[in-house]
């Protein structure tokens, strides 16, 4: 089974990503999740998936996203990320084998350039990204 990170999981490729890992008949089992301020998509996805690593960059989201999981699922043993250093905690999840980055535009620069240094393979669907790691 691989294990997989995906950043900017409540997109549309983020989404599409986890319809392949309900499909892959337990090829794939999700780590990690993150996504910017769509906490209600992000929480479903997080009942139905059960990542061991959460990440949300919005701030003010993240508080709510806490008190509903707390109050929701007691029983789920994830830690949550909050803020910038959120993707680069789901994307270096130790035992992660691949992580998708669908982060809109450069912001998921930096987690991914994290990722690949941790041994990582990439599945970069994001054109600036891309761009930006061309030219440096």
């Amino acid at each position: 089974m691989k294990k997989i990170s995906i950043l900017g999981s409540t997109g549309s490729i983020g989404t599409q990503t986890l319809e392949v890992v309900r499909n892959s008949d337990g090829e794939f089992e999700v780590a990690g999740l993150c996504c910017g301020k769509n906490i209600e998509l992000l929480f479903e996805q997080v009942k139905e998936f059960r990542p061991k690593v959460i990440g949300i960059s919005d701030e003010e989201k993240a508080n709510e996203f806490i008190d509903r999981l707390k109050t929701e699922l007691p029983d789920l043993d994830a830690e949550v990320y909050v803020g910038e250093s959120a993707p680069t905690a789901v994307a270096t999840i130790d035992d992660v084998r691949i992580v998708v980055g669908a982060m809109v535009g450069v912001s998921g620069l930096r987690p991914v350039i994290d990722a690949i240094n941790c041994g990582k393979d990439i599945a970069l669907a994001n054109k600036e990204i891309w761009s930006q790691a061309v030219i440096s």
